[in-house]
């Protein structure tokens, strides 16, 4: 996700660390891909997000804060969870 802030541009990039989950034996790479899709799935057919311009590329996702914010609670509600760490970037 972009700000602006007082002039700075900065990113959030959220970053995750995921294992094995043995009480279902889903893979951290089931958790961290499968996961988010059905999040958005369930966001789509619930009418949370709605994307009229066809293929949505996940950036756009990022860039709309409550379908962001659904998103991660969304994770957070099967157990993955993600902190985001903010850089400055030179403009």
């Amino acid at each position: 996700r972009d700000y602006k802030v007082t002039g700075v541009q900065t990113c959030a990039l959220p970053i995750c660390l995921d294992y094995f989950d043995d009480k279902t034996g889903y893979t951290s790479m089931a958790r961290t891909t499968c996961f988010p899709a059905l999040v958005m799935a369930k966001m789509v057919t619930d009418g949370a997000f709605k994307y009229s311009g066809g293929l949505c590329h996940p950036e756009f996702i990022g860039r709309d804060e409550k379908a962001y914010q659904a998103l991660m609670s969304g994770m957070e509600k099967k157990g993955v969870f993600y902190k985001e760490a903010v850089t400055e970037v030179e403009i």
